[in-house]
């Protein structure tokens, strides 16, 4: 079988251009076959198809990162492709590079990959040698120069070795020969035989140092292996406690136990007795009330039971709705109460600004994303097609397979995803609704609280490297106790994408913009970075795109 050149991908930001297509011509010329987008797409193919597949093909992909690449707004859709399929990939079977074009940020993403700097002087031979390694791996061919091979030098052997380690014969003999030297006269005695480890006396022990020739010092020489290395019995001071040292420890103790003691009392005088608050009346435990929105004078409100889990602050309506319902699959869904939210983040991209009010009517959503359990209930029933994969990152048999029943199903495109709503009498969600559903009222930038964010919380930046089951991130709710809007799979929307679409969006259930080439997809994956899973971000892909970290949620319109 002949062999073949090494397949090389370069995935870089639009503004990087002319930088990434020097640096395609020179891998060229040194017999790598690499790919570039602006040489090898030609007019009226499926960009997106193309990129998957070179990806797919290739041995490694060298990801050019610089400033601009860094900053969200200018990683472009192939960029999110290909870092995507790459991780869809079996262990080892795309390596991946971070080729820092300029001084700049490593993604999050990219930080556990070992990376080169182009910019600096020996950078490219440096990328030569990761190349030219992979290439050994595989058996591919490229060409070689001497600069480019790796300068490996062998350190020499030291000779000194622990007191426990068996000896050479020869070793053992001469020390059996030479008289045992004990400083500070502590010990003052010759034998013929060596001394074991477990009869020298507290705190001294053996240690083998070098040999060095005779007539010359240590610091003229380097050790010998020829000559023997002989024993040195030294001695390790043992451990004492300096009794002073245990007084004052013991004495600062009892003081500060006798000044807490003292604080405490004084503590519990202050006081009153509970029973003597209101002695007319019996006391009673009231739960803390939370704020309410006033909406019309008629508007109520039951206090919940101190021992469930408090939910946010919601607007009342005037009709009450239950906060969440079982549709007629047995689909759990939550209750988005009507009002006015915040969409859109001024820390994003370009195509999430600028950010702005909008107002959406009352809806419900899905507590979880779609099941395979659910999915293949609709492919039984006749009007679902079955995923187009049927396995995952890591899982060989996930579709189909009882132990995925609860997880989500993925590998469905746009179409797919719509069918299986309309099955369960609902809808995919517009934008507007999945983001608010996802951060409540309150600007947040992921779906919990605090503005950090961990494995604790969701699945994302490889924490489990594959889909987990759905509902498995109680700390990951969003404010209206909705799971998995952030990492795990990317759930489809009803919206067409559009960069510009913000710019004059109605500010009252906006429906996307009116056509396009992709639709949007929310949420992240399981391998997307910390920026990609914040409940503004932006994806898209094409209608026939079914990867398999695509997933669902549906939502539906609230029927009072």
């Amino acid at each position: 079988m002949d062999s073949r050149p090494l397949k090389v991908f370069l995935c870089h930001a639009h503004p990087d251009a002319d930088k990434v297509r020097a640096l395609y011509a020179r891998l060229k010329a040194d017999g790598v076959d690499a790919w570039l987008d602006k040489e090898n797409i030609i007019p009226g193919q499926d960009w997106e198809f193309e990129i998957r597949k070179a990806v797919r093909e290739s041995d490694i992909v060298v990801v050019c990162l610089s400033k601009q690449f860094s900053q969200k707004g200018y990683r472009q859709n192939e960029v999110r492709i290909a870092l995507e399929e790459a991780s869809l990939q079996p262990e080892g079977e795309i390596f991946i590079i971070p080729a820092r074009l300029e001084e700049c940020n490593y993604l999050e993403s990219l930080k556990r990959f070992h990376g080169v700097d182009l910019f600096e002087e020996r950078g490219y031979e440096y990328l030569m040698r990761a190349l030219r390694l992979r290439a050994d791996k595989i058996g591919a061919v490229l060409q070689a120069k001497r600069s480019w091979l790796p300068n490996i030098t062998i350190p020499r052997a030291t000779s000194r070795k622990s007191a426990e380690i068996k000896k050479p014969e020869s070793a053992r003999k001469k020390l059996a020969e030479t008289p045992r030297e004990i400083p500070n006269n502590k010990i003052q005695q010759k034998s013929e035989t060596p001394v074991p480890a477990n009869e020298l006396p507290d705190g001294w022990e053996t240690e083998w140092q070098p040999a060095f020739e005779s007539g010359k010092s240590s610091t003229e020489q380097e050790p010998t292996e020829k000559l023997e290395p002989k024993p040195v019995i030294v001695q390790k001071p043992p451990r004492k406690w300096d009794t002073r040292m245990v007084a004052v420890i013991a004495g600062v103790v009892v003081i500060f136990a006798a000044i807490f003691g003292l604080l405490w009392n004084q503590w519990l005088a202050a006081v009153p007795d509970i029973a003597t608050v209101t002695p007319t009346n019996t006391v009673t435990f009231i739960p803390p009330q939370p704020t309410l929105t006033k909406v019309s004078s008629t508007s109520t409100f039951t206090p919940t039971s101190p021992t469930k889990t408090q939910m946010p602050t919601l607007a009342s309506t005037a009709i009450s709705l239950p906060e969440e319902i079982v549709d007629d699959k047995g689909v759990k869904m939550r209750l988005i109460p009507a009002g006015e939210f915040t969409m859109g983040s001024e820390i994003g991209a370009e195509d999430e600004k600028p950010v702005h009010k909008v107002y959406l009517d009352t809806y419900y959503i899905d507590k979880y994303e779609a099941t395979n359990f659910l999915y293949e209930a609709c492919v039984t029933s006749g009007v679902c097609d079955p995923p187009r994969h049927v396995n995952t990152a890591t899982n060989p048999i996930y579709y189909g397979n009882p132990q995925f029943d609860n997880y989500p199903v993925v590998s469905v495109d746009w179409n797919m995803a719509k069918t299986y709503c309309e099955w369960r009498g609902a809808r995919l969600p517009t934008e507007a609704e999945w983001e608010k559903a996802a951060r409540g009222t309150d600007s947040r930038i992921y779906p919990w609280e605090e503005i950090t964010i961990n494995c604790n919380k969701t699945n994302y930046e490889y924490c489990i490297g594959d889909a987990t089951e759905v509902g498995s991130y109680s700390k990951g709710k969003s404010p209206y106790g909705v799971y998995d809007m952030a990492g795990n799979v990317w759930e489809w929307v009803a919206d067409w994408f559009s960069v510009s679409y913000y710019l004059q969006s109605p500010s009252s259930s906006p429906l996307g913009a009116a056509s396009g080439e992709t639709k949007v997809l929310r949420g992240g994956f399981w391998g997307s970075s910390m920026d990609d899973t914040r409940s503004s971000n932006r994806a898209d892909a094409s209608l026939t795109a079914a990867q398999p970290v695509y997933g669902i949620r549906c939502a539906r319109d609230a029927n009072p």
